[in-house]
């Protein structure tokens, strides 16, 4: 490795007393500015861009100086954003000044009197990538930990420092428009790919293979100071050929006819697929764009600022702020100190006992998968090589700490059960609750007394399966989202005498998988998982639209759940979960009426779900859904005929959890869709009345990541404490309210 000199003392007034950077200077003409804040992650606050301000002022007026370097101290974040507590605190005044701000000191940069390289190991998001789309050369370090995105899109705003303007340059038209329209993540060799950055590295790798993050750092660091003297000096070009390749694609790109006909339409098709399209943001990105393509520089920077400050003072940019820092709540370890971990035993083969094994096979545990039979090994075999095949393709770069295929072991022999510190029982959820309790027995006959078991379940009682135990306390349960491969949603389900200990070793699995944990308690009173209680809410509100014939296919039931602005289609769900899975639980939630009867009736025709190519879909050979399906209509038909007879006979049924309207019910007359929202919003209250979750961050972030709800309202608990005035006329007509969501339209009392 080449190592640079080291700093030469008549630089030492650089050094100011900075919180936030520190300054070197090598070889007496190259500075390197070390961005260092005093968090975890540096991120661009008020603090942070005085002090850039300040040091780029000092070495524009000291000539010795031919160039400039900005880097990171930290290995894993070269700038992961702004300061999302600053943008809180902003209103739209400030947050267009704020913006100018920004644009006017990453002009300063643009137009510095030296070149500007700058050298990124670690996450560049946001404030972070506007920060070196003004600089004048990229180097990024292709390690695991160097991600490039702008995601201010999730959060309800639009990139404000000349992001809108410059990535439509520097990049492919279509491609800066994917980005900053989805907050997508790209990894280093696709920044290199699409040239955002004009060089990639190699990390500098230890003798076992594995990364040496500090070293890496030292020598992007170097090749960084060698490429700014060179820049300087004449002997490298900052234009190449493929970045003159990107302007002519950009100059027909953003002919009129183009844009308006070509890639704006393709563009807003992929921001429907994700749900986000009657958002505010979206629409104000495409104007800001519009505006650097089609108009003056400044009118391009004046626009993007005017829509930021507008964008901050929305309630979807303000709900979707709060929804972050329920995810950043949701995926900590927060519920104590687990025990050493290092043995793991997954039992059985279903989806979710292979997805949780593949995604804890780290050289930190000993992963083992029991199966019963020859046959099972290979099925288990097979999942884990298809797994694997997938989290490669997604991944696109080796990432040592990732789990691999090589740490699972698949063994018909049950021995390792009583070396595991870990068991995950994990049936199919169809399995009736005698397979449940014979293979807990059997577990419990052979595990350490110390081991804590994790039981895979939807809707079942977790008191009446441990029951047979020896050890209850050292026994909880989990619901998983779906899909496996790919949930965020992992449910962590207490009895009534689980212990403490016991759930902070689940949560440390859980949080291992990169989930966002939730804790819920499920009792024979008061049936828990909260999965559960809002899949089946989305569900009751279907049976009006079945009864009443508006809701015809399977189809019909998703568009409902994507008028109401989910992101997540109810029909789908269900045919991933099993719908005799959901069928089982339908008695103990005292669910019954038209869906019962659909479920009934699909199930005695062999329709259970995606996993046999029969659900409220029909699948080819291929997973593709089949838009003909004269049989759910036939069972839609015959439901339909039974409640009918059933009503004529009992005027009006009630229950206890999930209420089911009848046909003569007209006292709620409001469109589908808003009954939707307020329905689930009821749901998640009463979980909460009724203790089956405890916090209402919990609630927002699994009523999102289990079911899709729209992330534009933040979550139920937010959306009521922040639409209050939009709720109270669709919900006034709603007998069925519980306490809790009557007190919040009634108190000024909010969640929030």
């Amino acid at each position: 490795m080449i190592k640079a000199e080291d700093t030469d003392n008549n630089f030492k007034y650089l050094n100011n007393g900075y919180r936030h950077l520190t300054v070197q200077v090598y070889g007496n003409d190259i500075a390197v500015i070390s961005l260092n804040g005093p968090d975890k992650e540096n991120v661009l606050n008020e603090e942070i861009a005085e002090e850039l301000h300040q040091v780029m002022d000092a070495l524009n007026v000291d000539k010795r100086i031919i160039g400039v370097v900005i880097a990171s101290a930290k290995v894993a974040s070269f700038v992961a954003g702004a300061d999302i507590r600053m943008l809180e605190k902003t209103n739209s005044s400030k947050a267009v000044q704020l913006s100018r701000y920004c644009q006017d000191e990453f002009k300063n940069i643009e137009g510095f009197r030296c070149p500007v390289v700058a050298a990124i190991m670690g996450n560049c998001m946001g404030g972070g990538l506007e920060l070196i789309l003004s600089c004048s050369y990229r180097i990024c370090l292709d390690t695991d930990t160097t991600v490039f995105s702008v995601p201010e899109v999730k959060l309800g705003l639009l990139p404000a420092g000349g992001g809108t303007q410059r990535l439509p340059k520097k990049i492919f038209l279509p491609k800066a428009l994917d980005m900053l329209m989805t907050g997508r993540t790209i990894t280093a060799k696709t920044a290199y790919d699409i040239g955002l950055v004009e060089k990639i590295l190699d990390p500098v790798q230890n003798e076992n293979g594995e990364v040496n993050y500090e070293e890496s750092l030292k020598f992007l660091r170097t090749i960084a100071i060698i490429t700014a003297r060179r820049i300087a000096l004449k002997t490298l070009s900052v234009k190449n050929w493929y970045s003159t390749w990107i302007n002519v694609q950009n100059y027909f790109a953003s002919t009129w006819l183009v844009w308006n006909y070509v890639i704006k339409t393709a563009i807003m098709r992929e921001v429907e697929k994700i749900g986000v399209q009657n958002m505010p943001a979206p629409h104000s990105i495409i104007k800001s764009v519009e505006a650097a393509l089609f108009g003056k520089s400044e009118i391009g920077y004046k626009v993007e600022s005017e829509e930021f400050g507008y964008l901050i003072e929305t309630k979807e940019s303000k709900a979707l702020i709060g929804l972050f820092h329920g995810i950043t709540k949701c995926k900590k370890q927060r519920f104590g100190k687990p025990a050493n971990i290092r043995s793991i035993c997954v039992i059985g083969t279903s989806d979710a006992a292979l997805a949780c094994a593949c995604k804890v096979a780290t050289k930190e545990f000993v992963t083992t998968v029991v199966v019963d039979s020859d046959c099972a090994r290979q099925t288990a075999l097979d999942y884990v090589e298809n797994y694997f095949d997938y989290l490669n393709k997604k991944q696109k770069k080796y990432d040592p700490s990732a789990p691999k295929k090589e740490h699972i072991n698949v063994s018909i022999d049950d021995a390792s059960i009583s070396s595991a510190d870990f068991i995950l029982i994990a049936l199919e959820l169809n399995a009736v609750d005698e397979a449940y309790k014979r293979t807990l027995e059997h577990v419990e006959e052979l595990a350490n007394e110390k081991a804590t078991i994790l039981i895979h379940l939807f809707g079942r009682s977790l008191n009446s399966i441990v029951k047979i135990a020896k050890h209850p306390s050292r026994i909880l349960g989990v619901c998983y989202g779906l899909p496996y491969k790919s949930t965020k949603y992992a449910e962590i389900v207490k009895h009534d005498s689980t212990d403490s200990q016991a759930i902070a070793n689940a949560a440390f699995i859980l949080w291992r998988q990169k989930t966002y944990i939730l804790l819920t308690t499920d009792n024979e009173k008061t049936p828990g998982y909260y999965l559960v209680h809002c899949v089946l809410s989305i569900l009751q509100t279907t049976s009006e639209g079945l009864l009443n014939g508006s809701i015809r296919s399977a189809q019909d039931m998703d568009n409902l759940t994507k008028r109401a602005g989910f992101i997540g289609k109810i029909a789908s769900l269900c045919d991933l979960i099993g719908l005799d899975a959901i069928y089982k639980i339908c008695d103990r939630y005292n669910v019954n009426g038209i869906i019962t009867k659909l479920l009934e009736e699909l199930v005695l025709n062999g329709r259970t779900g995606s996993k046999h190519k029969k659900g409220f879909y029909l699948y080819d050979d291929y997973g593709h859904k089949v838009n003909d399906d004269p049989v759910f209509k036939y069972c839609v038909s015959k439901a339909q005929q039974t409640i009918l007879k059933k009503f004529s006979q009992v005027p009006n049924v009630s229950v206890t959890f999930i209420t089911i309207r009848t046909p003569t019910s007209t006292e709620w007359d409001v469109e589908p869709a808003a009954k939707l929202v307020v329905n689930i919003v009821n749901t998640a209250l009463r979980c909460y009345e009724n203790g089956i979750i405890t916090e209402p961050e919990d609630g927002d972030v699994g009523c999102v990541f289990g079911v899709g709800f729209p992330p534009a309202y933040g979550g139920p608990f937010r959306y009521i404490s922040q639409r209050k005035e939009d709720i109270i006329p669709i919900a006034s007509g709603n007998k069925q309210l519980c306490l809790l969501f009557q007190k919040q339209l009634n108190e000024a009392k909010k969640f929030y």
